[in-house]
């Protein structure tokens, strides 16, 4: 049979059992202070942004340590504004960028994606004008998340466009990871959103060619085939 605590044994207890408030929530605090203990070297090829990359096995999949993965699940541009300042300070060779897919889905709007990464851009232009720049295009989505597929692929056209404003390198890889209907094809997913393995090696053997030092500085030219 279980006691029962009295009254004043509750207040007792409690003097020195106290309630212990909850931490306040800064998204992505963790992860930022673990990455700032960590060293980005001129040498490095660094990536920024959203789950896409977050998720991205880049050491093993690319066999070397000069790869660093900034990036955080969940992201959106302003995120991306927030910490980019603090990686291109470091001057890396190259950094790419994968934002825009919770931008859509939190609703933050095309206009203010668009000048959110030219923010990006400019500050990274100005801290670090000899790193090479590249912007991944967002990828598809499964026919499951037909809107946001639609949304997607207008903001491709949008960040072409920039690239092309800005002279940086547009990554397309939305049209080798899509079916002939613009869709994710499902042996690249398991959610209809984020990548499995099949994905990730895919994104890597087109990825790999912009990390090869012959390539170096492409955002000044035009998209390889």
């Amino acid at each position: 049979m279980k006691s029962k605590i009295s009254h004043w044994q509750g207040k007792i207890l409690s003097r020195f059992f106290k309630k212990i408030p909850d931490p306040p929530v800064f998204p992505y605090a963790g992860r930022d202070h673990f990455h700032s203990l960590l060293d980005i070297g001129k040498d490095d090829t660094v990536f920024v942004g959203d789950s896409h990359f977050s998720m991205f096995p880049l050491e093993e999949m690319f066999h070397s340590l000069a790869v660093k993965n900034r990036a955080h699940g969940g992201s959106t541009s302003f995120d991306l504004l927030h910490r980019i300042r603090r990686i291109c300070e470091c001057q890396p060779r190259r950094i790419f960028i994968s934002v825009g897919t919770n931008d859509i889905v939190q609703n933050i709007g095309k206009e203010q994606t668009l000048h959110n990464l030219r923010e990006c851009l400019q500050i990274i232009n100005d801290a670090s004008p000899g790193t090479g720049i590249y912007l991944m295009s967002p990828l598809p989505v499964w026919k499951n998340k037909t809107s946001i597929n639609a949304a997607i692929h207008d903001y491709n056209n949008e960040y072409r466009h920039l690239c092309d404003e800005e002279h940086i390198q547009f990554v397309n890889v939305f049209d080798i990871l899509s079916d002939e209907e613009g869709y994710l094809q499902l042996k690249y997913t398991g959610d209809g959103v984020h990548l499995n393995g099949y994905g990730y090696i895919e994104l890597r053997n087109h990825l790999i060619k912009y990390l090869d030092d012959e390539n170096y500085k492409t955002g000044n030219s035009k998209e390889q085939s």
